[in-house]
């Protein structure tokens, strides 16, 4: 060691002033004297790593790990190496090598953590811990604050990795990347003033950052300002249309910046006019931009955002049918058409049910229940969704849920797929397919020989890699329905969910002169999202309250108060006066939401897209007759379905405001009313027939149909 000490010195003086290539071989002839010579090691593998040479770097720091084994740098240092050597079996182990002699070294836990995040959900809990730990022991390591956020925002958990961002940003003000992710989890955490301000901030430091540019148009969009959006788009799309040469990276997000464009529609439908408006203008952009462009391959297609059709156009009532399928087949040449996996014969069959990450609540109140209940002899259930929402899907479904496997969903497209393919799954239902690009474009990627889709967005995907649209006959009670879907339709006889008597068990009624309301004003709800009020909706409220001078009529506020500003303008061009007479319930939760439902004289259902599953039920399970309109549609049926099944058709017509005031207008008749409802209700909870037919047809792959 004493005779290479100056060549040594030479040698790092080398490689810290940038003579790489003079630093290793110093490095080497130091070895070829002294093979032991572990500084001179540690320094050959460092000027690897930083000419990426892999396979040497990790034969360089295994070699100092093995002359130092009591060295926890060493084996941090060679831990690292093998994670970029891609090896991160090997990397695990010399990580947690490294913890074992050093618990307090923080860059080890830094490093096991991003290994542990690399090889995907599984391990993403493992990953949190020693990412926890980083930071404890070194508060202002921002690359671990950094890391750790991005692996909440994977696992669904925006609150978390808000905080997260927050305090890298504030170790490294110009650090972009983490003020793009703040803007990002402040986003999903519904943080939407400050999530434009942080959009707004990157702009200011970065204005050539094209998809933060993006991103504010849509959240613009969001909030109601779809003009600004709009605006936002047309400059963005200007300022990137490519010059010559321009590659095909630079084509596809062209062409899907494009299609987001036209994707951008008014949550408050202005009148009827506007909805064959943008119809006609989406499918003249469909015309006008052509097919996709290929996806790349890997991690770097799975960061491309793909565009779904928008979900908004649902709530209009048309049939949709033709741009749905327009609409995909501008993918077709984009997304392979995979064969599905093989699975060997024999065995039970696997049933695998996504839930994307946004939809667990509406999944846990109507569908989560039947599925929790669907394993049986020769049927295995497993839920596939994002890692941070399994210990809340658990909790909420209860013991039953203690029969389901669980698939870990990772986030990129391609990625799940692979997820679920590798799961050898028979049957996908995808609940709620079509309500983001996940569960939209999952299916074309066929990661199981049979694939559904159904009621939870009930309306077609449009494309053909479908086994089926599961559905009712109530909801699809004729031949004619098939038109409408480019699935073929599974019909059940019961109606395709699953409610338990107990989520009625806490009913939180409101005060006496809350929102001016008091206990004897004749109270009719319609406690659905603005954007399925459609403008038909007006007339049948104007009518009522018309007619009825002391009601009041109650919906639900949006969280945008520019939403809220739209909707009670265009109301007040039917209502007069009497918009007055309309209250804006704020978001509630259940008790006290139901509690509303319950002190209501009547609900309403939206004309053309009615309440579903979850709003039906939960006015009928609280005793709350609903008054509805046969609609064109599956989506329009929910509570005809329901009112018929309880022998209760005497609430469903094609004039609902005639038979709301007629019930408004005889107190004695309303009282039966609701005692008959609350008499009948029973027969729609905990329905064994709905267990038993979906087993039927995700074990046979059959249904009884017309």
């Amino acid at each position: 060691m004493t005779r290479a000490a100056p060549k040594f010195t030479e040698a790092l003086a080398a490689f810290q002033s940038g003579r790489n290539a003079e630093a290793e071989r110093l490095a080497r002839a130091i070895l070829a004297v002294q093979p032991d010579h572990s500084d001179a090691w540690q320094l050959l593998g460092l000027i690897a790593q930083a000419s990426d040479r892999k396979a040497l770097a990790v034969e360089a720091l295994g070699r100092v790990a093995a002359l130092r084994a009591g060295d926890p740098l060493a084996w941090c240092n060679l831990g690292e190496s093998k994670r970029r050597l891609g090896d991160l079996d090997g990397a695990v182990m010399a990580l947690e090598r490294s913890i074992e002699l050093n618990p307090n070294l923080p860059e080890a836990h830094f490093n096991l953590a991003n290994v542990l995040y690399a090889l995907g959900p599984t391990r993403f809990e493992e990953a949190a811990r020693h990412y926890e730990r980083a930071v404890a022991l070194r508060p202002h390591f921002a690359k671990a604050l950094y890391n750790y956020g991005n692996l909440k925002l994977e696992r669904g958990l925006s609150r978390g990795a808000v905080d997260l961002f927050r305090r890298a940003v504030a170790l490294q003000p110009e650090w972009i990347d983490a003020r793009v992710n703040l803007a990002v989890s402040l986003e999903l955490d519904h943080a939407w003033n400050e999530a434009e301000a942080a959009w707004t901030d990157v702009l200011k430091r970065d204005p050539g950052r094209l998809e933060a540019r993006e991103s504010l148009g849509m959240l613009k969009a969001k909030r109601g300002d779809v003009a600004g959006g709009v605006a936002e788009f047309d400059r963005l799309i200007e300022d990137s249309i490519p010059r010559a040469g321009a590659d095909r990276r630079t084509l596809l997000e062209l062409w899907l910046r494009r299609l987001r464009r036209a994707c951008l529609i008014e949550t408050v439908t202005p009148d009827d006019a506007y909805a064959d408006q943008i119809r006609a203008e989406l499918d003249a952009t469909l015309d006008r931009i052509g097919p996709c462009p290929r996806l790349p391959e890997g991690e770097e297609g799975d960061r491309i955002g793909l565009v779904e059709p928008p979900m908004f156009l649902a709530y209009h009532a048309r049939d949709d049918r033709r741009l749905w399928e327009k609409f995909q087949a501008a993918y077709d040449s984009a997304l392979p058409d995979l064969d599905p996996p093989n699975k060997p014969a024999g065995g039970p069959v696997r049933l695998g049910v996504v839930v994307t990450h946004g939809h667990e609540g509406v999944f846990a109140q109507c569908a989560g229940p039947l599925v929790a209940r669907l394993a049986c002899d020769g049927l295995e259930v497993a839920i596939a969704c994002v890692s941070g929402a399994r210990p809340w899907l658990l909790e909420r479904l209860g013991p039953p849920a203690a029969s389901l496997d669980w698939i870990l969903l990772p986030r990129g497209l391609r990625a799940a797929a692979q997820t679920l393919r590798a799961a050898k799954l028979d049957v996908i239902w995808y609940w709620e397919s079509g309500t983001d690009a996940l569960n939209h474009f999952l299916p074309l990627l066929r990661p199981a020989p049979r694939q559904y889709n159904g009621w939870g967005w009930p309306m077609t995907c449009g494309h053909r890699r479908m086994t089926g649209f599961l559905t009712c006959r109530g909801l699809d009670p004729s031949p004619e329905s098939d038109a409408s879907f480019t699935e073929p339709l599974a019909r059940l006889a019961s109606a395709p969910t699953y409610f338990l008597r107990s989520a009625f068990d806490r009913v939180v009624l409101p005060e006496a002169g809350a929102f001016g309301i008091d206990p004897h004003t004749p109270l009719i709800t319609c406690l659905q999202r603005p954007l399925k009020l459609q403008p038909e909706f007006d007339q049948v409220a104007a009518t009522i309250l018309q007619a009825v001078p002391n009601a009041r009529l109650m919906v639900t506020a949006d969280v945008h108060p520019r939403v809220n500003a739209d909707l009670k303008a265009r109301m007040a061009r039917s209502l007069g006066d009497a918009i007055d007479r309309v209250v804006f319930l704020p978001s509630q939760d259940r008790p006290n939401y139901l509690g509303w439902l319950a002190r209501a004289s009547l609900a309403l259902d939206p004309i053309g897209y009615g309440g579903g599953a979850n709003t039906t039920y939960d006015a009928v399970g609280v005793g709350t007759p609903v008054v509805t309109r046969p609609g064109r549609f599956h989506r329009g049926r929910w509570a005809v379905m329901t009112l018929e099944r309880l022998g209760m058709n005497e609430l469903v017509g094609d004039d609902p405001a005639t038979i709301a005031v007629s019930l408004l207008g005889q107190p004695e008749r309303l009282r039966t009313t609701r005692a008959r409802l609350n008499d009948r209700a029973e027969s729609l909870w905990e329905d064994p027939n709905v267990i038993a037919e979906h087993r039927d047809l995700f074990l046979n792959g059959t249904v009884s149909n017309f």
